[in-house]
């Protein structure tokens, strides 16, 4: 017969368990399994367990069924009732010299012997206890579903359900395992079978839940093969499985409600057809070798309440929209991945939404706004769990914090450590309220960064000093322009906790700025986070010599027509016209004449160089005053002009003098070297006639010869010199 127990009613006085204990009893009925199933279950045993089985140890078949000192069990096995090395050993255990154990008896991987049926072979004969059958009853002659353990059948002998978890079975499944045409339930867990799964093993067209974690298959994930799968579980995990996770697990089993993979060697993102199991309520793939990003297709997956995507090398931002589309949410863990970006927003929607683990990732930023409405949610009749350490979250602590400990929130266990939150501006600590709570689950805060003064010594490069500065791959400098307002986040080198380098090559010239730096996210020093400790410190960005063309002219009118507004419509032409960033244009206007100077910074110093010659080519803005003038009145400045005072050049700079020296064109190159060369030719022929004079010789002859040459006259001797002087000789 079965026996079906219910307890009920127990209470632990002195330690010992007390009730009562309702049995009801079923007469037995007698189920012959088909043929086909019957010769499966046999290759299952004959090939899975009896191998080991048969080396099972026997000592006294004589005593009694439950008898420690009978035969080798599981049950005894796993009580370390055979124990030697330690003393958890039955003290009646009879055969310790013979057979003990070493160890690891809890571990499925090492079970020595299957012993599925084994006792029905020995039980079959009372009256001669010491005989083995070599088959067990329930499988021998037409076989007998109601003695062969762990295995159910229905009226009509097909085999409903086998279990047969933790027995000890080794080997592959046999080729004949798709005869289970009917099989509702399949668990396999914590045995040593190994090789593929086999398709067939979905063969059945009432296949519900599958089991096989904890095994050594191998291979890729089958896909359901039955046409019309009622596929609700399936249980994979602790195997060697490889490959990709298959789309039909989600296309080809609509009633899926539990997936669970965890601890398997995939390389494998989430298909976006995970969308397509709208029944799925636990998703468990803990170190499962997934990659890539949360699906967006998640979002549709309303019905899941567990998540479970712990130690994986996922990446990415974790959309808000997903988040919240999986209403009914209960755990999300996506600890040690590789997320980034900002915590996400969870809605208030979520109601039932107790456990949070996001540690162990690169989220950054603050997430005041978006765990609002997740705590709104939380009571005291239900635990809850926030993990958000390990992570680049900055900003001031969230002071709700204090709130969701001692509030009748319920959560019991809160873990913000290893991120980098800043310090109280005042105390240069944590905020008073986290001492009250303690500092454990905090860690250590991070002080804001400070400015006090900031240079350009260079073009593209802004030195920074201050204090707290740490070497952060965040490290970040916030260049906020003093007429437009606009700021722009550069990267920043680090050199000292007092020195940083703004890297701006791109920054809009001639320009103040106000210099912020941020040590992590965007906790720049700003009066937000500085307080009354804050400073506004402005730099000068010079433009960089070898990016900026420089050119004027003059235009019709006087200084008070050229409005603000005039002169931005001329900076957006021109900007248009040279293919640059509206900020990178400088006019000014200057004089009662109207003289206009522009200056237009580019990219590189090769495209300023090509810019100079191209604005004055065929076609080029400057190639005449009608173009330029043209170029001004199609962008709505009606104006005159009447001379370009300088063409569009490239001019070098040196930062550390303020001297300017004009780049030379290839003509004025030419120019210097003629007149290097006349002035040395001169200093040559200087040089010959200075020799000839000190040699006595005339300076110049007349052309033909010696006939009616102009000879010397009489000398003289000089009275201060000794040497004799031609008359007419200029001294030098």
């Amino acid at each position: 017969m079965t026996w079906h127990a219910i307890a009920a009613g127990f209470a632990f006085p002195e330690s010992r368990l007390t009730g009562r204990i309702t049995v009801t009893t079923t007469p037995p009925t007698l189920t012959y399994i088909k043929p086909e199933q019957l010769d499966a279950l046999r290759d299952i045993y004959n090939t899975m367990c009896k191998p080991t089985q048969d080396q099972l140890p026997i000592w006294n078949l004589n005593l009694a069924a439950g008898s420690v000192n009978r035969h080798w069990t599981r049950a005894f096995f796993r009580g370390g009732a055979y124990a030697r090395n330690y003393g958890n050993a039955n003290p009646t255990y009879l055969y310790l010299a013979n057979y003990s154990t070493t160890g690891r008896e809890l571990d499925t991987d090492v079970i020595p012997y299957c012993d599925w049926l084994f006792a029905t072979r020995l039980d079959s004969n009372p009256a001669d206890r010491t005989v083995v059958l070599p088959m067990p009853p329930g499988l021998d002659g037409i076989g007998n579903c109601e003695r062969i353990n762990f295995i159910l059948c229905n009226a009509d002998g097909d085999v409903i359900e086998i279990d047969l978890d933790s027995l000890g079975l080794t080997g592959t499944l046999p080729a004949s395992f798709g005869a289970f045409n009917k099989l509702k339930n399949l668990y396999l867990r914590e045995n040593t079978i190994s090789g593929t799964l086999p398709p067939s093993l979905f063969a059945s067209s009432e296949l519900k839940n599958v089991f096989l974690g904890k095994n050594f298959f191998t291979g890729t994930i089958p896909c359901p093969t039955h046409p019309e799968p009622v596929l609700t579980s399936i249980s994979l995990e602790r195997n060697s499985f490889t490959g990709t996770l298959p789309a039909c697990l989600f296309t080809e089993a609509p009633y899926l409600q539990t997936l669970d993979l965890s601890y398997l060697d995939l390389d494998t993102t989430i298909p976006n057809a995970i969308q397509e199991a709208t029944e799925l309520v636990s998703l468990t793939m803990r170190h499962a070798g997934i990659v890539g990003n949360l699906p967006q297709e998640m979002k549709c997956n309303d019905k899941l309440q567990w998540v479970s995507l712990e130690r994986n090398k996922m990446s990415g931002t974790v959309p808000s929209d997903v988040v919240g589309g999986m209403a009914a949410l209960y755990e999300l863990g996506l600890s040690y991945n590789d997320f980034s970006g900002p915590i996400p927003t969870i809605p208030n929607t979520s109601t039932g939404f107790r456990h949070l683990y996001l540690d162990h990732n690169r989220f950054s930023g603050q997430f005041q706004t978006q765990l609002e409405g997740w705590t709104a949610n939380l009571d005291a009749s239900t635990s809850s769990r926030l993990y958000l350490d390990h992570n680049d979250l900055s900003g001031p602590l969230p002071t709700y914090l204090y709130d969701l400990i001692y509030d009748a929130h319920g959560i019991n266990s809160l873990a913000i450590n290893e991120n980098h939150f800043l310090c109280d501006q005042q105390r240069g600590d944590w905020p008073a309220w986290v001492f009250r709570v303690g500092t454990g689950a905090f860690g250590v805060c991070t002080p804001l960064a400070m400015v006090t003064s900031a240079t350009v010594p260079n073009p593209g490069s802004i030195v920074v000093t201050g204090a707290n500065f740490v070497a952060s791959p965040e490290l970040k400098c916030k260049l906020i322009n003093s007429v437009t307002s606009v700021a722009t986040i550069v990267n920043a080198a680090y050199r000292s906790p007092t020195e940083v380098e703004c890297i701006a090559p791109t920054i809009a010239p001639t320009m103040t700025y106000a210099v912020q730096v941020a040590n992590y996210g965007t906790d720049f020093y700003s009066p937000a986070l500085a307080g009354s400790a804050y400073v506004m410190r402005s730099v000068v960005i010079p433009a960089d010599p070898a990016r900026t063309v420089t050119t004027s002219f003059v235009a019709s009118g006087d200084v008070s027509s050229y409005t603000a507004a005039r002169q931005a419509a001329m900076r957006a032409a021109f900007a248009a016209r040279a293919g640059v960033p509206l900020e990178s244009v400088v006019l000014s206007v200057t004089a009662a004449s109207v003289n206009i100077n522009l200056e237009i910074v580019y990219p590189t110093a090769t495209a300023a160089a090509g810019a100079a010659v191209a604005l004055t080519a065929a076609g080029g803005a400057f190639q005449s005053t009608a173009s330029l003038q043209a170029v001004l009145r199609n962008a709505g400045v009606p104006v005159t002009v009447t001379e370009i005072t300088s063409a569009p050049q490239v001019v070098q700079q040196n930062l550390s003098s303020g001297t300017v020296k004009e780049v030379l064109s290839l003509g004025g190159i030419i120019a210097i070297v003629v007149s290097v060369v006349v002035a040395f030719l001169l200093c040559l022929c200087a040089s010959t006639l200075i020799q000839r004079e000190r040699a006595g010789k005339p300076v110049f002859s007349p052309v033909g010869g010696g006939v009616g040459a102009v000879k010397p006259s009489a000398t003289a001797t000089s009275s201060s010199t000794g040497r004799s002087t031609v008359a007419g000789e200029h001294k030098l």
